[in-house]
């Protein structure tokens, strides 16, 4: 099936393919898993473990770089025989600790504690958040979340909002898991409530009439600790308005697998390892949700769908509109990953990188009004004066002015990075 979508300025229209897929539950496990324990750092990691020890599953082998040092765990029980890295098409480096499957299990497949979130103090919680690792995949920057809850916390009452869809409409995995999880949803929303002190929650959704009974869950479980409000989306791209946080001092946002993964981690105090992936694409045979060990090569993953039904044009991953391509088949599943679309050649018209033709489609698409070629020439002639960096720090992240870019040039990406490196502080 084919579906349009609008944006909110400008006349583009785009039109992406949009397969049905369904939760098929874990994904075979891998014989080498491919941690990540660093993304593109100048810095040696922080690694635990010494090549040639034993690790159980779930146990710490390296922490992430400051100033967000979280723990990161071995998704499978083994050998970690070797660190690695891999390269992106973009250039940047993912360090991994490569583990060979040896040993017994100690998280999946054995009964899991249960603990009661409702009656537990909200010390017990943030640590058990703290110890997990997870990262908030609301925001393409993925910092982890215990971070933004002790900084909500030092603000105050905070406004928790999340988009019931997908941020990027053409990736399709939040809605899936939001169908067939909304009570796992529900119960997360609760627990970032009651740990926030929150004002409310505020859920923006795309429901039909048929599902609102998945929303009054939310209500019943939220309602409890704070107010709960419920808001229709736009009908174009982006779907979120911007209005929708104005005058809020510490609003808060997360998405649906975050919201999944915060009540797993509660619930039984184990570290996340494993996350969920939308396989699809006119090019693979069987479009599948999966629930995928961190490290397992992609090409697992294809290979479990049934492999490619054509030749694929690209290997795109998170989403059509934002997305990254990919290059080779070995790319491990890091925790940030939500999609993987393997469109057909007669998908892809062109992905080649030209030079910028001055079509002004990047101004004139953005929802923000933001001056995106102007920013990325700031950026490529390393001058950041007051006016950029300001854009640069509004910039949502929507990602139109790559989509509509006829050229090709990756401007919301090269804007995001320096946009991360001005939040660590390496910049100004």
């Amino acid at each position: 099936m084919t579906e349009f979508l609008r944006f909110k300025r400008g006349k583009e229209v785009l039109e992406y393919p949009k397969l049905p897929a369904s939760f098929e539950g874990n994904a075979f496990l891998p014989q080498r898993a491919f941690i990540p324990i660093a993304f593109d750092s100048k810095k040696p990691p922080e690694t635990l473990v010494m090549r040639g020890e034993t690790v159980k599953e779930g146990q710490i082998i390296a922490r992430t770089e400051e100033p967000f040092s979280v723990g990161i765990y071995s998704s499978i029980p083994g050998i970690l025989y070797d660190f690695v890295d891999f390269t992106l098409p973009d250039g940047k480096l993912i360090h991994a600790a490569a583990v060979k499957l040896e040993g017994a299990f100690d998280i999946l497949g054995r009964p899991s504690a249960d603990y009661p979130w409702r009656t537990s103090s909200h010390s017990e919680i943030i640590r058990a958040i703290g110890y997990s690792g997870i990262l908030n995949t609301a925001d393409l920057s993925a910092l982890p979340l215990i971070y933004q809850v002790r900084n909500a916390l030092k603000k105050g009452n905070a406004d928790i909002y999340i988009n019931l869809f997908d941020k990027d409409p053409s990736s399709g995995i939040d809605s899936i898991l939001f169908d067939s999880f909304f009570e796992e949803v529900a119960e997360g929303l609760g627990i970032m409530a009651k740990i926030l002190n929150a004002a409310s929650v505020t859920c923006i959704h795309k429901l039909m009439k048929k599902d609102l009974f998945k929303l009054e869950k939310i209500s019943e479980t939220c309602e409890p600790f704070c107010k709960v409000k419920f808001i229709n989306a736009s009908n174009d791209y982006p779907f979120v308005q911007n209005n929708y946080f104005a005058n809020k001092e510490n609003p808060f946002l997360i998405d649906i697998p975050t919201a999944m993964y915060t009540y797993e981690v509660v619930r039984t105090n184990n570290p996340i390892t494993s996350v969920y992936v939308l396989v699809t694409g006119k090019a693979i045979n069987e479009p599948k949700v999966l629930k995928v060990k961190i490290g397992t090569p992609i090409g697992n993953l294809i290979e479990e769908c049934g492999g490619f039904k054509t030749m694929p044009a690209q290997i795109i991953l998170n989403g059509l509109i934002g997305g990254l391509s990919a290059d080779t088949l070995d790319i491990p599943v890091t925790s940030t990953l939500k999609s993987i679309h393997i469109p057909g050649k007669d998908s892809i018209k062109k992905h080649s990188i030209e030079e910028c033709i001055n079509c002004g489609l990047c101004f004139s698409s953005c929802p923000l009004y933001l001056e995106p070629k102007k920013i990325v020439k700031s950026i490529e002639a390393e001058d950041l004066n007051e006016d950029i960096v300001k854009q640069i720090k509004i910039c949502s992240g929507c990602a139109c002015c790559s989509a509509c870019c006829p050229s090709r040039i990756p401007l919301c990406s090269i804007i995001l990075e320096m946009s991360k490196k001005i939040k660590k502080g390496s910049i100004l």
